[in-house]
């Protein structure tokens, strides 16, 4: 529907049909062709485009995979109301904004790299009981992996952390035990 509003009618035997990814996880993701392509990025209020490791190596990584985008990145209050909600509550949200899922490499980042993060907290934890805790990059992968399953983004992160560690958070101080290592079998339950 937004699509629709911002593109140019398809009508007659040449005209171009859109095509919406179906098989994709995220209902609003839409690929879309070169002509409609230059016609989203002309309609956002602001675009920069994410740098992708493929991308940053080679051109024609990105040119075998189709880019998506979020098409709620275009909504209007004009959309709210054709999709029902009346204009009186459509006129008290000032600012609209689309969020996307985030990746596996994104909730790594976000449990690594901040420097409050997760991991730091639990090796502050741990550090409190003269113990070492060694999380593998393997870990790491298989810790996001769980928690993107989980559909609540980075707040995942901490529930998965806390069925892992809960255990060795109460057992291993005052054990003697000088450091806990996480490895990929060990956060995959294995």
């Amino acid at each position: 529907q937004i699509l629709d509003r911002i593109s140019r009618g398809s009508i007659g035997f040449g005209a171009p049909v859109r095509e919406s990814a179906t098989s994709s996880s995220d209902p609003n993701s839409t690929i879309l062709s070169k002509e409609d392509e230059a016609l989203f990025r002309k309609n956002l209020p602001f675009y920069t485009p994410t740098p992708t490791p493929a991308s940053a190596h080679s051109s024609n990584a990105n040119a075998a995979e189709p880019e998506h985008f979020n098409t709620l990145d275009l909504l209007e209050p004009t959309d709210l109301q054709k999709y029902g909600l009346i204009p009186e509550l459509v006129g008290r949200i000032p600012v609209s904004c689309a969020l996307s899922a985030l990746s596996i490499p994104l909730l790594i980042k976000v449990l690594t790299e901040p420097r409050n993060s997760l991991l730091a907290q639990y090796t502050q934890l741990f550090s409190f009981s003269n113990i070492e805790l060694r999380i593998t990059s393997g870990a790491l992968s298989a810790i996001a992996t769980s928690a993107s399953t989980m559909g609540v983004g980075a707040r995942g992160l901490r529930t998965v952390l806390e069925r892992l560690l809960g255990e060795a958070m109460f057992e291993l101080p005052g054990s003697g035990v000088k450091y806990c290592l996480i490895t990929e079998a060990v956060a995959k339950r294995e």
